[in-house]
């Protein structure tokens, strides 16, 4: 019963909100901001974070940019697409694997 409550409280909340839905867990003024389009984003923000599938829109204005890869081959394949995108961008691009 749990579950039904709460998945469709965050279906009501998306359908009203959007992904500014996420912002009511987080303080006002805070340096993180969560949305799937990062151009969106108010001030001045230095790092994003792309967890997604696509180059993320509005990513020239960041200074820094960790694009996070999973070990599965479909995700590791569109990871070497974004960063043959962002090579040909002019930027430097610096690989970190994570080990368990």
């Amino acid at each position: 019963m749990a579950v039904v409550i709460f998945l469709g409280t965050t279906v009501i909340a998306f359908a009203k909100h959007g992904t500014g839905f996420f912002g009511f867990f987080l303080p006002h003024g805070t340096p993180i901001w969560l949305t799937a389009d990062p151009a969106s984003a108010p001030g001045e923000r230095s790092v994003l974070v792309n967890i997604g599938q696509v180059m993320p829109p509005g990513v020239e204005r960041f200074a820094r940019l960790f694009d996070i890869v999973s070990n599965e081959m479909a995700d590791r394949q569109q990871g070497r697409l974004r960063w043959k995108s962002y090579a040909a961008k002019g930027w430097q691009v610096n690989p970190h694997e994570v080990k368990e």
